[in-house]
């Protein structure tokens, strides 16, 4: 997330574009984001997805005052579940990590 472009197209909504076909003309073509979190102070985004394997994931980044985490979900029970579980794990963090300020200026890393 240190790039500023990867993060602005993560944290993209919406886009809406012109294709142009060669001789054909051109379309426009709209690419909805899917995640979620976007909607939600804090959250910038980053992937959504399912696989076999790995079933409904999400890779989300979270920033608030000093903090920046990212956080990834894998195998959870549904869809809809990916973002109650990210959005715990960041309130379950800033729980445990707000009563103890760094005295050393390190990032905390879980």
């Amino acid at each position: 997330m240190k790039d500023p472009t990867f993060r602005q197209i993560v944290g993209t909504r919406e886009y809406t574009c012109s294709i142009f076909n060669d001789g054909a003309g051109s379309r426009e073509s709209t690419w909805k984001n899917t995640h979620k979190l976007l909607e939600k102070a804090g959250f910038d985004g980053i992937k959504t997805g399912i696989t076999k394997n790995a079933g409904p994931c999400l890779a989300t980044s979270y920033r608030h005052e000093d903090v920046h985490l990212v956080i990834i979900v894998l195998r959870v029970a549904s869809l809809e579940e990916r973002w109650e579980e990210t959005q715990a794990l960041v309130e379950w963090f800033m729980a445990k990590t707000r009563r103890r300020q760094p005295s050393n200026g390190f990032t905390r890393i879980l």
